[in-house]
């Protein structure tokens, strides 16, 4: 994963639809869902910001019970198995998935009868139906997707940790500091907004206004290995898996930082990115790219309206070095960094990592993982871990994975 393993956390799902009645269904029930019209224009809807995926309260079938979901503008809406059998589900279509790590997995489509998040209601709306015991905190019921958003026009504001869900569908009006960055609805990822890019002056490009990914930007490798920085050799390796989905870890990984980066009228120079195994070639902007705007995303006009905060992007990765995957409840190495802490530390593929600062890793998701090793007030971790010559310790600290800029 990104950033000392980051990239469990991109919640990227494409539903491979099949060529076939049930393909056709399937398609149908993606498709489908409506707003309820009410007395309410707009909802404001307060947020948290844990690790780094924001979370949300939603109600399902009319339950009174409020569950807790991630925001993911980049996926199909999925639950967790638990839930679909305390909703009294019935049995779905099944298809297949893609997960950013390159994996595919079968899953169940379902459809709820109706989501409400605030005072906004969408009825008759589809949900992916998969296992999430490993990734997730057994409060955390699953991820809210764009097959829900493209109702309403959507406002993140990051500074005071409230998502805005307005009924409005006339294009906005900009004012002199917004920037206006027109895009399309893909249906295979539940209608995630996809806009045109350029790297480095000459790649054409498509990428995923994704806040279910915790970077700045990811690169698919097809794009990573064109651009000027991984041709002149300025790139970082990993040994092992640093990146992967719901569904699977990748089979190679980079970073490296992009000369130029241009998304709308925005010219980025010297932006961070690592690579994904995403089979559809978007790259994926994410929560850190976003976090730098009020970001409003007007799905019925198909437009992302952008008003800076003013607030500089990173030029570096800051990272322990160290991925990992959880396997029947252990916490196993999948990754690590060339020139890092952790490659540094003798941690090595395959350890068992058995504490983190103390705490019995086993007994935490991959989220709640993620959530330590992002803390901005930690820099260093102690980890320990068991291998062939039994249970040893190592300091891992928090550095910069790229050369210093000159």
């Amino acid at each position: 994963m990104i950033n000392h393993f980051k990239n469990y956390l991109i919640l990227f799902v494409i539903v491979v639809f099949l060529p076939s009645c049930t393909g056709f269904k399937a398609m149908k029930l993606v498709s489908g869902g409506e707003s309820v019209p009410n007395n309410y224009t707009e909802s404001v809807i307060p947020f948290t910001l844990e690790g780094h995926p924001i979370l949300i309260k939603a109600r399902l079938n009319n339950s009174q019970k409020e569950y807790i979901f991630v925001f993911d503008t980049g996926a199909l809406t999925m639950i967790r198995k638990e839930v679909a059998k305390e909703l009294d589900l019935p049995k779905g279509i099944e298809v297949e998935a893609d997960g950013t790590g390159g994996k595919s997995k079968t899953i169940d489509l379902v459809k709820l009868d109706n989501v409400m998040v605030g005072n906004m209601e969408v009825r008759n709306c589809a949900t992916g139906v998969t296992d999430f015991s490993e990734m997730f905190a057994p409060n955390v019921a699953g991820i809210l997707g764009s097959n829900f958003f493209k109702h309403f026009t959507v406002t993140i504001d990051y500074r005071k940790k409230e998502l805005t869900f307005s009924r409005e569908k006339k294009q906005t009006v900009v004012q002199n500091k917004e920037i206006i960055i027109p895009f399309e609805s893909d249906i295979k990822m539940g209608f995630a907004p996809v806009i045109k890019c350029e790297v480095d002056d000459r790649i054409k490009c498509t990428a995923v206004i994704d806040t279910g990914f915790p970077g700045i930007v990811a690169l698919p490798l097809s794009v990573i290995k064109k651009t000027n920085s991984f041709k002149e050799g300025n790139v970082i390796a990993a040994k092992g898996s640093m990146t992967g989905g719901m569904f699977g870890m990748a089979d190679e990984d980079y970073g490296l930082r992009i000369d130029e980066l241009k998304v709308g009228d925005l010219k980025l120079r010297n932006i961070p990115s690592t690579s994904h195994s995403l089979k559809n070639g978007h790259l994926l902007l994410g929560n850190k790219f976003l976090e730098k705007f009020l970001v409003t995303l007007n799905y019925p006009a198909e437009e992302m309206i952008l008003t800076p905060y003013g607030t500089p992007f990173e030029t570096n990765i800051p990272s322990y070095g160290l991925a990992l995957v959880k396997k029947d409840k252990k916490i196993i190495v999948s990754g690590i960094w060339d020139n890092s802490s952790a490659s540094r530390s003798g941690i090595k593929l395959g350890d068992q990592v058995v504490k983190v600062n103390s705490i019995e890793a086993n007994t935490l998701s991959l989220m709640e993982l993620v959530g330590l090793f992002l803390d901005k007030s930690i820099n260093s971790l102690e980890i320990e871990y068991s291998n062939g010559k039994g249970r040893q310790k190592a300091i891992l600290h928090k550095e910069k994975l790229l050369p210093v800029l000159k």
